[in-house]
């Protein structure tokens, strides 16, 4: 029997069966999360802490394939985390990636890396329907990158898009049962959003080490559906204010239908980005 925690991840795996095998990469965070999936199973994965995410990536995907046996060759796609997240890991896991697609012709998929590390998050702590997700990012200057996410019965609902903000801004817009997940730069963003209104749970984003799996997901999911990206437009994710991006979205909008994760392939809410 499949857990309400896992079972958007089981969606979403399921929905890229058909592609593979994928290589996933996110550098944008303080640790550069990889892993490879092929027909929706995972093959590799792997973590790692790296003060140079340029000098460590190439190393980190060598084991990756080794540990998986297979050969660049062999590899049908590339997800790339877009941020929000650190320039300089961004840039270099996207150039990396790009350089990669344009050798092997295979096409690359972009993926937002706070959808990814929220569904994590979810199906890490088996997260309740109705509960909330809210992963918060290190910007800098006493900001937090952030977008929050409501779990549904087979999906994770996108319902504050990705945007950059004080904590103590962004806390009047949290209620009811919320599982926070930190990088650990941000460690007392906790005490700040904390309130009345909210039931924190608060998840390092560290203690996860899972994130990679679900870069690549997303991107097999689109793959299978045969999409992909234009390598010339792919760019890291820029977000504006708080006062510029907050915004529910409605249940009946296009937005609202785009943005949903681990759901049925095929479904209105199926796609990644």
């Amino acid at each position: 029997m499949t857990s309400r925690g896992s079972f958007t991840a089981d969606r979403l795996f399921e929905a890229g069966a058909g592609a593979g095998p994928i290589l996933g990469i996110d550098s944008g965070f303080e640790l550069s999360a990889a892993a490879i999936l092929s027909d929706g199973r995972l093959l590799a994965e792997s973590t790692v802490s790296s003060a140079s995410h340029c000098a460590g990536l190439p190393g980190q995907v060598s084991e990756l394939l080794e540990t998986a046996r297979l050969s660049f060759a062999d590899l049908r796609g590339f997800a790339v985390g877009l941020g929000p997240g650190s320039y300089t890991g961004l840039r270099v896991g996207l150039s990396y990636v790009k350089g990669l697609a344009q050798v092997l012709s295979v096409p690359v998929v972009g993926v937002a890396s706070l959808d990814a590390l929220a569904l994590a998050a979810a199906s890490f702590r088996a997260a309740p329907v109705g509960s909330f997700v809210c992963p918060v990012v290190d910007a800098r200057r006493g900001e937090i990158y952030t977008a929050l996410y409501r779990v549904g019965p087979d999906a994770l609902e996108k319902v504050i898009d990705d945007l950059v903000t004080e904590p103590a801004h962004f806390r009047s817009h949290l209620e009811g049962d919320v599982l926070l997940v930190r990088e650990a730069k941000v460690y007392e963003v906790a005490s700040v959003l904390d309130s009345g209104k909210v039931r924190l749970d608060v998840l390092d984003a560290g203690a996860i080490a899972v994130s990679g799996r679900f870069v690549a997901a997303l991107g097999a999911a689109r793959v299978a559906a045969g999409e992909s990206d234009l390598l010339a437009m792919l760019e890291p994710r820029y977000v504006r204010s708080i006062e510029a991006t907050f915004k529910f979205a409605r249940a009946d909008s296009p937005t609202q239908r785009r943005r949903t994760y681990g759901g049925h392939r095929g479904s209105t809410g199926s796609t990644a980005c």
